[in-house]
């Protein structure tokens, strides 16, 4: 977990997911969207109507830390901040006429934002959320495309779960929410682990939270 970003390397929230030794797909590793720049983790994305709505990255805000604990016996960890807003920075009129424009329902640009994470032998639980900010919500979640190994990451869709597949390595990404047909991006994309892709996940109804698990199936 990342709490206090370097902006040109790292982004605000899940920093690295693995599954140990000898094991290449990974997930959260910072990833970079080639043309942009921009820098993305897996993690939540808001969205201020439904369907394939312009998504406001969560990660890509600047935050205020309100709180970071953990507990290693039950594996648990846990963060809250407070969002300055995408508009931080920018002079009052600028703020204005972002806030009215960019998300609506969002009177104010700045949130409240917790995750919390619980760690278990072949599983990762994450429970998202921005309390008191109820509404559309979309799941970004960047993965190793390909490492150089000879093997490239297939994505499908099942059912509630979207299964991840390199080489003889299989996870699944599992979530409580019901959610629109994904949007795979598979280029583009790029981390220090090598090329990536990256996968949208629409939630179909306004949530304040999203609870979602990564499965190691073999």
């Amino acid at each position: 977990m990342n709490a206090d970003p370097a902006r040109k390397y790292d982004v605000f929230g899940l920093a690295d997911i693995t599954f140990g030794l000898d094991r290449h797909l990974h997930f959260a590793t910072p990833t970079e969207h080639i043309q942009s720049g921009k820098i993305f983790t897996v993690g939540l994305g808001l969205r201020g109507e439904p369907g394939r709505a312009p998504v406001r990255v969560v990660a890509h805000d600047d935050f205020s830390l309100r709180e970071l604990d953990s507990n290693p016996d039950r594996g648990e960890l846990h963060l809250a901040a407070r969002a300055k807003g995408a508009s931080y920075g920018m002079g009052q009129h600028e703020r204005d006429v972002y806030v009215s424009s960019s998300m609506p329902g969002l009177t104010d640009d700045t949130y409240e934002y917790r995750c919390r994470i619980q760690l278990a032998h072949d599983e990762v639980t994450v429970l998202e959320a921005t309390p008191h900010l109820e509404g559309y919500k979309t799941l970004l979640v960047p993965y190793l495309l390909d490492g150089g190994r000879g093997c490239t990451t297939s994505v499908s869709h099942q059912g509630n779960r979207i299964v991840f597949e390199h080489g003889p390595e299989r996870i699944e990404l599992v979530l409580d929410s019901d959610f629109d047909p994904i949007l795979v991006l598979d280029h583009g994309f790029e981390s220090r682990r090598g090329f990536a892709g990256l996968v949208r996940i629409d939630l179909t109804e306004p949530t304040a939270e999203v609870r979602y698990r990564l499965v190691v199936v073999q």
